[in-house]
This record gives structure tokens, C-alpha cells and sequence, in this order.
């Protein structure tokens, strides 16, 4: 259906909600509510017809006291829609989706938004707010060099939940373009997937200070309480090197670490100076990683789930002979899928022998399929 003309004739209305309304387009009339604060189309279109649905052309730009504006998939943005979006000087909620790069004018900034869930080349579907999502399908230097994308970077120190996906030619995120060094200063979740070229989250080498701010403390990362990292083949480490002096407070608060397939991920840092980042992790899902191994200390870890990753034979570092003084909450642990109760028994031992035990069933397996493969010739 299409929402009446008639609902122009409505000029005092401040709230109005089309929320899940099945609509398949607005009328040049609903420009006409010149006094609407907040307007939400949040899953407002037809199964069918998903992101058919526009805007008529100059009416953003009328609802010059909007603080709230709910649009996500339904809203079919144009460049000359996001262009009107400046305009609204009272606007301080934004749900969006936008299509590709080519919309952003250049030179274009969001307003100072306090709450925003804004996915580029992607689609919003989480529920945290101060949600930014960035699906590149480009070369990473092509990206940042697009003049209309500097409306990223003021988001950034207000972002809450950050996923990056699909970029070529991302090697490192800190320092990169992407965030200047008091960014990300609120992070609280970061996903990245599916970034063939991504070696480090931070390098430490690339990190230059000017003289005049070099012993100002950064508040990057800071925050940071749930890290997922998927599908990343050049993947190595968090740190390129030591850490930084000016990021000694970062990844402290971490509670929640996940890899997925990072194949060349051997270890998780490059110094062991940094394994005390992990006092305050609770859990820990590894899978797909082929080359990890994690001799670390893990007091507050209480979940752990390892899938898939062969060369692991140590999760826990060996304190006074006890390697159970390093992960004192861990009681239960997920290996390939199969939930095991440690009973006390040592956790590195415990690792090893299952691992023994998988390897003995491979080779079982492998010999009754070649025999099979015997029998049927």
C-alpha cells in the first residue's frame, strides 16, 4: 500500500510511527510535516519489494526540527537525499542503510549524533546502539582516499560496535586512516571478517607520535570488551611488536575473544608483556586456526571452545607446576563440538590427550576408507 496524501494535512504532528507497515512508498505530501520530531519506517516495506520504496526529493530537508529519524532498510537513499540529511540541524537519532560509496556526497559530515545505526554497503541488524558497519568490497587505500567517506571519522569516537568487512589492502587497522589515535575511544565491540590482506589489529611500528603529544595517554581500544575475527588468511597477531606506552590502557576490559579461521594465526601477541591484557577474559571460542597455540594465564576465563585447530596442545601457561592456577573459573570446556567436564584433571594434559585421541580416529578412518576404496575396485 501507499501512504495517503492526505496525511500532509497533519502539520502539527511531531511523532509518527509506520513501524512493520507493509508501505511501498511515501507521497511528496508527507513534506508538509514541518513540526515532525521523530519519524520511524523501521521495518516498513514489503517482503517483496525491499528497498523499492524512496523518498520523494526535497522533503528531508523540510522536517528541519526532526531529532529522530528510524528509516533502515526501507529508505532507498540517493546522493541528494543523504545530501539533505546536512540540513537537519536537530537531528540527533539516525538509523540508515546506505546503498554504496557513490551516495555520500563529497564533503558531507553526519550531524552530532548521540545514538546512530549506520551500515554501509550492509544492512543493520543488531539491536546494540552506535552501531557502524563498513563492507568494503574495495581496495582499502581507494576507500579511505574517497574524499565524501571523512563522514566516517566523526562517528568513529562515538561508535560502540564496529564491524569491518570485505577490504583489500587493510594490512593493520592502528594507526591506519581509519581511526586517528583518540578514536574508537567508546568501542565497546569490533568485528572484522573476511579481510584477505589484515595482518595486525595494531602495529606498533607504524605507530609514530608527533614529539608535541608523544606522552599523551590515547584512549583507543580502551573500552573494548568483545573482539571477533573471522575468516582473515594473513591474520598474525593483535601487535605487531610491543605495545605502544600510549595504548598501556587498551584491551584491558576484554571479556570476549573469538578467531575463525585465521590460519597463520600462531600467536595471539608478539610479546609476552602483553599476556596480562587477558586478566578480565571470560571467554574464548578458537576454530579453524591451524597454527595457534596459547600457553597463556587466563584468571577469569569460564568458557572456552576450540574447534579444528591441530597444532594446539597448551591453553594454559604452567604457574608453580599447576597450570590450573592459570584458569582458576575454568571448569568445563567445548572441544570439536563435544562438551567435557575437566574434573580436576590438567588442562594442557587433558588438551593433548584429546588431540592424540582425534588424530588415532583420523588415521582409523582414513585406513577404513582406503581398504573400502580396496574392497570396491
Amino acid at each position: 500500500i501507499a501512504a495517503p496524501a492526505a496525511i500532509g494535512n497533519m502539520k502539527m504532528l511531531e511523532v509518527l510511527s509506520l513501524a512493520n507497515c507493509k508501505l511501498l512508498d511515501l507521497p511528496q505530501e508527507i513534506g508538509e510535516l514541518t513540526n515532525i520530531r521523530l519519524l520511524d519506517l523501521e521495518d516498513c516495506h514489503h517482503s517483496r519489494k525491499k528497498l523499492d520504496a524512496i523518498f520523494p526529493p526535497n522533503v528531508i530537508s523540510r522536517w528541519s526540527r526532526l531529532e529522530e529519524l528510524y528509516s533502515s532498510s526501507f529508505m532507498k537513499y540517493t546522493r541528494e537525499h543523504i545530501a539533505e540529511l546536512k540540513s537537519l540541524s536537530h537531528l540527533t537519532t539516525l538509523i540508515m542503510e546506505v546503498p554504496d560509496f557513490g551516495c555520500i556526497p563529497e564533503g558531507f559530515s553526519f550531524p552530532e549524533l548521540e545514538v546512530f545505526k549506520i551500515a554501509i554497503r550492509g544492512s543493520v541488524h543488531h539491536k546494540q546502539s552506535n552501531y557502524l558497519e563498513v563492507c568494503g568490497w574495495v581496495n582499502a587505500k581507494k576507500f579511505f582516499a574517497i574524499p565524501s567517506l571523512g563522514c566516517v571519522k566523526p562517528l568513529l569516537k562515538r561508535t560502540q560496535y564496529l564491524q569491518l568487512s570485505s577490504f583489500e589492502g587493510l594490512r593493520t587497522i592502528f594507526p591506519y586512516q581509519l581511526a586517528d589515535r583518540d578514536g574508537l575511544a567508546v568501542l565497546k565491540t569490533l568485528e572484522v571478517s573476511d579481510c584477505v590482506d589484515l595482518e595486525y589489529l595494531i602495529d606498533s611500528e607504524e605507530w609514530k607520535m608527533p614529539p608535541v603529544i608523544e606522552q599523551h595517554q590515547h584512549t583507543c581500544l580502551m573500552h573494548l570488551e568483545k573482539l571477533d575475527l573471522q575468516c582473515l588468511g594473513s591474520f598474525k597477531g593483535l601487535c605487531h611488536g610491543a605495545l605502544p606506552a600510549e595504548l598501556s590502557m587498551s584491551l584491558q576490559k576484554l571479556k570476549s575473544m573469538r578467531f575463525f579461521k585465521c590460519v597463520k594465526l600462531s600467536s595471539v601477541f608478539a610479546s609476552l608483556e602483553l599476556l596480562q591484557r587477558f586478566d578480565e577474559l571470560e571467554e574464548l571460542s578458537v576454530d579453524s586456526c591451524e597454527a595457534l597455540d596459547l600457553p597463556f594465564k587466563w584468571p577469569s576465563l569460564e568458557n572456552v571452545e576450540v574447534r579444528q585447530c591441530p597444532k594446539m596442545e597448551t591453553l594454559a601457561a604452567i604457574v608453580d607446576s599447576e597450570e590450573n592456577q592459570s584458569t582458576p573459573k575454568l571448569k568445563q570446556i567445548k572441544l570439536d563440538g563435544v562438551d567435557l567436564i575437566l574434573h580436576g584433571r590438567s588442562l594442557n594434559k587433558f588438551i593433548q590427550k584429546y588431540s592424540e585421541a582425534r588424530e588415532l580416529r583420523n588415521l582409523i578412518n582414513d585406513h577404513q576408507s582406503r581398504m573400502q576404496g580396496l574392497t570396491e575396485s
